[in-house]
């Protein structure tokens, strides 16, 4: 299939958790240009949330588009969740997911999803927390960082424990 959403920068890094496994259902780019993703490895996951809670706090300050938080670990879902409130304030910009639920979309918005909840939707910038792209060795780990990943349309950050 061809990709229309993603900027060629995703879409190359995308493709990238693929190749190891498969040949097969790779998809096209048309040329948007765009940021070039940016995977971080931390020490610990308190590392991650302290990271992820300076980058929110400027996010939400300036929120020009969506911002989705894909997290591939539940107990830094929780975590993230409180960073997340705490940052927001009182704010309706947040919005956790959960696919028990209507989903309330606002386009200037951040968005918390664990990885089950996070299939068919999309965010001009995305983090997917909790994945080391150097620690996939199956082709479901690779399948489930590919769909975390195609979330993003314009802006991927990946960050993980090394």
């Amino acid at each position: 299939y061809t990709n229309y959403r993603r900027t060629r920068p995703i879409f190359n890094f995308e493709k990238n958790i693929l190749a190891p496994h498969t040949k097969n259902y790779l998809p096209k780019s048309i040329n948007r240009s765009g940021k070039k993703p940016t995977t971080r490895l931390f020490d610990t996951n308190n590392d991650i949330e302290h990271y992820l809670k300076n980058k929110l706090s400027q996010d939400i300050k300036n929120l020009k588009k969506s911002v989705g938080i894909i997290c591939l670990d539940r107990k830094l879902f929780e975590n993230i969740d409180q960073i997340t409130k705490s940052v927001a304030g009182d704010s309706k910009k947040y919005i956790k997911l959960d696919s028990s639920e209507r989903i309330r979309y606002l386009p200037k918005a951040v968005y918390l999803a664990d990885f089950n909840d996070c299939k068919g939707l999309e965010f001009g910038k995305v983090y997917v927390v909790g994945l080391n792209l150097e620690k996939i060795d199956k082709f479901n780990d690779a399948k489930k960082a590919f769909v975390a990943v195609t979330r993003a349309m314009d802006e991927l950050e990946v960050l993980g424990v090394n």
